[in-house]
């Protein structure tokens, strides 16, 4: 592998607080609780239902008798898409169709409504191909409290415990390549980003206006593509780079698998080339797994995380074999672990991770 291909990989991990080597003591929890949407859950059918059938009453027919009396006898009380800002029409109908996402629904059922319950008794049904819930997954932000970073070592070290940022920036400064932030959205005023931010959306709030409510996606976008050499501000991996931003974390820097998927079907469709999304989850899913296929399948880079749990263990989607997973490592050159910022911190690492190390721990 290049030098430059190798920065490439791993620029995108430079705030991201999340491990892929062993070099400390692995530390193995309990399973967590599974967190997820308390009024829905997720529906793949064996067929689409018609869109005159997706309406707010609780009295609609899908034509489909077992499934119809189902819905009457659960009082569910909406169908709606599970991509409600991709999914009308999508830019690769064939993979759309060919992830299921054509056929994906949330099932909106009163918010004491038992959610375990109602996925197994339509799992049953020969109409439903599976039912899941809408898991809860977090961002990976770990901001330090300085409110600026006086060097950016990430990028250059007396120690060479760095990506080579100026080696590489000596072949190219890069080009107008799209990356698409999925995190807390971006600070649209921010002199660092003046002129380089594409229309994006936030599907937290189901709206054109991405945000940043948080910081941690202000400052993934930062570090992926910050205005360069411009006596402002630090320096971004990509100079010429774009910046769509899509909020799919709140501003408690959590997020549902569905914002996910959907963000990841927009960015394709809307032209982005890289999609970043620094943060995960502890549970798999159909509907997640399908947003991460539809965008690889189109030949969009994907970039994910490990996470930081301080855990042999690799957060979904980047568990999954089409994301490009990164961990995260010091100054010094090791595993990111607690004695950086917390005892309950630390970079997982695991066998799922294929860039192994790239600085992550203060490194702007």
């Amino acid at each position: 592998m290049s030098r430059r291909t190798l920065f490439l990989l791993r620029l995108f991990s430079l705030t991201f607080f999340a491990s892929g080597s062993a070099l400390a003591a692995d530390r193995q929890l309990a399973p967590p609780t599974p967190t997820f949407a308390r009024g829905l859950f997720l529906v793949r059918l064996a067929a689409p239902i018609q869109d005159t059938a997706l309406d707010k009453s609780p009295l609609f027919q899908t034509g489909r008798r077992e499934l119809d009396a189902l819905i009457a006898q659960t009082h569910i009380q909406k169908i709606a898409r599970a991509l409600s800002a991709s999914g009308g029409s999508a830019l690769f109908p064939d993979a759309f169709r060919r992830n299921g996402l054509d056929r994906t629904y949330k099932f909106h059922v009163p918010e004491n409504g038992d959610i375990p319950s109602l996925i197994d008794r339509f799992s049953r049904l020969p109409e439903v191909e599976l039912a899941e819930p809408d898991f809860v997954g977090q961002g990976s932000a770990l901001l330090p409290n300085d409110p600026f970073f006086s060097s950016q070592w990430g990028f250059d070290q007396v120690s060479d415990a760095d990506v080579d940022g100026p080696e590489a920036w000596g072949l190219a400064v890069g080009a107008q390549t799209v990356i698409a932030v999925l995190d807390t959205g971006v600070d649209l005023g921010h002199e660092d980003f003046a002129g380089k931010v594409l229309p994006g959306y936030d599907f937290v709030n189901n709206d054109a206006d991405p945000s940043d409510d948080y910081g941690h996606g202000s400052n993934v976008a930062s570090i992926a593509s910050a205005a360069s050499n411009n006596g402002k501000g630090i320096a971004g991996a990509c100079w010429n780079c774009r910046i769509m931003p899509l909020k799919v974390l709140d501003n408690t820097n959590s997020g549902f698998y569905s914002w996910w998927a959907d963000a990841m079907v927009w960015a394709t469709d809307h032209g982005a080339q890289v999609i970043n999304l620094s943060a995960g989850g502890f549970f798999p899913s159909a509907v997640l797994l399908a947003g991460v296929q539809y965008a690889h399948d189109a030949g969009v880079i994907h970039v994910s995380v490990t996470h930081n749990d301080n855990q042999h263990l690799v957060r979904y989607p980047g568990n999954y074999w089409e994301p490009i997973t990164v961990g995260a490592t010091d100054d010094l050159d090791q595993r990111a672990s607690p004695l950086c910022y917390s005892p309950d911190s630390g970079s997982n690492f695991g066998s799922r991770t294929d860039v192994e190390i790239a600085p992550g721990v203060g490194a702007v």
